[in-house]
This record gives C-alpha cells, sequence and structure tokens, in this order.
C-alpha cells in the first residue's frame, strides 16, 4: 500500500503540471520586464517581504530593499538607448503545494544599435509560493556569476 502511494505521488498531476506553467509564466514576465525595461513588471513578481540574494551584497529583507536595483539598471538603459535581453533555463524544479524551489542558468546581454556591448551568465534558486489569488510570486531569489560555457550546454 505505501508503493502504491509513492507511485502515484510521483507521477506527475494535472495540478502540478498546471502549476509549472504557472511558474514559467513568471520567468517570462520576468523576461518581459527587461526587454521592456518596465520594473513594475518586476515588481509585480515578487513578494512584499521578498529575501534577494546578489554577489558581494548583505542579505536583502523585502522587495524595497532591492527594486531600486532593477529601476537603475533599467533607466541607465533607457538613458543609453541600450536593449537588455535575459533568457532563463531552469534545470531543476521541485513543487511541493504552494512552494517551488528552481535551479537554473540565465542569461543576460546589453546591446546598442543592435551590437551586444556585453553577455552575462550566472546561476541562481529561486523559491516561489504560489499566492491566494493562485498567482506564483518570488518570495527568495539568488544568484552568481557562472562561466559562459555554463548557458546552455551544462546538464547538471
Amino acid at each position: 500500500m505505501v508503493w502504491l502511494l509513492f507511485a502515484c505521488d510521483s507521477t506527475p498531476s494535472e495540478s502540478s503540471e498546471m502549476d509549472a506553467s504557472a511558474i514559467d509564466q513568471v520567468y517570462e514576465l520576468f523576461s518581459k520586464a527587461y526587454q521592456d525595461l518596465d520594473v513594475t513588471l518586476v515588481d509585480s513578481i515578487y513578494v512584499d517581504d521578498a529575501i534577494y540574494l546578489s554577489p558581494g551584497d548583505s542579505i536583502l529583507f523585502g522587495k524595497d530593499q532591492f527594486i531600486g536595483t532593477f529601476r537603475q539598471m533599467f533607466d541607465n538603459s533607457k538613458a543609453d538607448s541600450a536593449s537588455l535581453d535575459i533568457d532563463f533555463s531552469v534545470k531543476n524544479r521541485q513543487i511541493n503545494n504552494d512552494q517551488a524551489v528552481d535551479r537554473g542558468y540565465y542569461h543576460l546581454q546589453r546591446s546598442k544599435s543592435g551590437q551586444p556591448q556585453f553577455t552575462d551568465v550566472g546561476k541562481f534558486i529561486t523559491v516561489l509560493k504560489k499566492q491566494s489569488n493562485g498567482q506564483w510570486k518570488f518570495i527568495a531569489d539568488g544568484y552568481s556569476q557562472a562561466p559562459v560555457e555554463a548557458w546552455p550546454s551544462e546538464e547538471n
């Protein structure tokens, strides 16, 4: 009997597939925020008391502590007539009821007049929580640099 329950739990349910799709949409909104240089989209995908871990900085508690970083980056790109493009590659996802943990890589490119100015590749781990309205939002986000070769070929 225990084995049967375990076997049922290991099969993706329609609900978990719907949750995975909804979580993917959060990353799509994140990418769109970079493309549109729209800090309000970034603001919409984090809970107010989110935890943010970036390289060389203290742990930031609360969206108000880190949202300005995105605003400054987007404003600088607008002032320089530059564009930003970010892609995410989730390598591992664990969904447990109303929380999900993602591990993966991002690829960020800044361009001006269609010419790349720089490329950044990094690794990330995020924790998302399903809100009472069914929307998923980041409650924790941490990232650091990764070698360029890590995108997209590394399968770990």
